[in-house]
Parts: structure tokens; sequence; C-alpha cells
């Protein structure tokens, strides 16, 4: 006579252990097809700033340095270094 006692440790064994944790495959499945469960487009967190706008600050623009390169010269047949060129 078999007792029921034993079938629970039989069972486990064939079938692993139970999850403990959701699997990576079904996290992925929830982030590839369901995009409004992320954070992202959580509406209860939405902060809005308020802004009063001010076109003039558009045509407003701070001082820029010159565009310039920097070459450095060197000698054709040595290709050693003679000085650099500052061209604006």
């Amino acid at each position: 006579m078999t007792s029921s006692a034993s079938s629970p440790p039989d069972l486990v064994s064939a079938l692993g252990a139970p999850p403990v944790l959701p699997s990576l495959e079904s996290e992925l499945d929830a982030y590839l097809l369901r995009p409004d469960l992320l954070p992202v487009h959580n509406r209860d967190r939405l902060h809005f700033w308020a802004r009063t706008p001010k076109p003039q600050r558009l045509l407003h623009a701070e001082m820029a340095p010159v565009d310039s390169t920097l070459e450095v010269e060197r000698d054709q047949a040595t290709g050693t270094y003679t000085g650099e060129r500052v061209e604006i």
C-alpha cells in the first residue's frame, strides 16, 4: 500500500521547485506587450511647472567665441614640428 505522504516529494522532484520569482520571460513579455504599465506612462506622477512665455528671450544670444582653426606646421622632409598657425 502506498502512502500519499510520499507523493508530494516525488512531484516536487519531477516538476522542480515552485517559482519564487516571476520568470524573466514573463517580465519581458509584460515589458514589450504592455507599454502602458511602464512608469513613464504613469499619469499619477506627472509634474507640471508653470511657465510664462517670453518670446523676447529667443532674440537674445550670448556672445560666442570666434570660430577658429589651429593648424600644426611641420617640416615636409623630416616631419618635425615647426610651429602652429591659427586661422580665423
